[in-house]
């Protein structure tokens, strides 16, 4: 029997949120059980996922008790409020955000590109939207 793991969404209503539960079922990740977090504008809404409807909580510091991996992507604001909460529970955090990056002039999520290109778009927000997202294959790390 291979692992599965404990996984949270937090910003699970919103762009990014879906498209990673749509990539967490289409690249049939091993997910033991999903918390889909949003704002409270989103409480008693429920999202598909492998044929399951799963219910939008919303987000506590608590919540993420016997998470693995808790996903964000609900702003910087949020991620600096809640990934601290994460991590101290023991969930490995990823966060789409500006919230955790480097004062540096080369930045994640610009994958590359001419600054120009990019130029009005915050990193790891529509750029993470419009580039590929990566194949994580635990525990050897990312492939692309």
């Amino acid at each position: 029997m291979s692992k599965t793991y404990h996984l949270a969404i937090v910003g699970a209503t919103g762009a990014v949120g879906t498209e990673l539960i749509r990539l967490l079922e289409r690249r049939d990740f091993p997910v033991g059980s999903l918390k889909l977090f949003a704002s409270t504008r989103s409480n008693g809404k429920t999202l598909n996922f492998r044929g399951t409807e799963i219910p939008v909580e919303t987000l506590t510091e608590q919540g993420f008790s016997g998470i693995d991996f808790a996903l964000f992507s609900a702003g910087t604001s949020t991620a600096r409020t809640f990934a601290p909460a994460a991590a101290k529970a023991g969930a490995v955090v990823i966060d789409n955000s500006s919230a955790f990056q480097t004062r540096s002039r080369r930045r994640a999520g610009r994958c590359g590109r001419r600054q120009e290109r990019v130029k009005g778009h915050e990193p790891g927000r529509t750029i993470a939207q419009r580039f590929g997202p990566y194949k994580i294959d635990p525990p050897e790390g990312p492939t692309v």
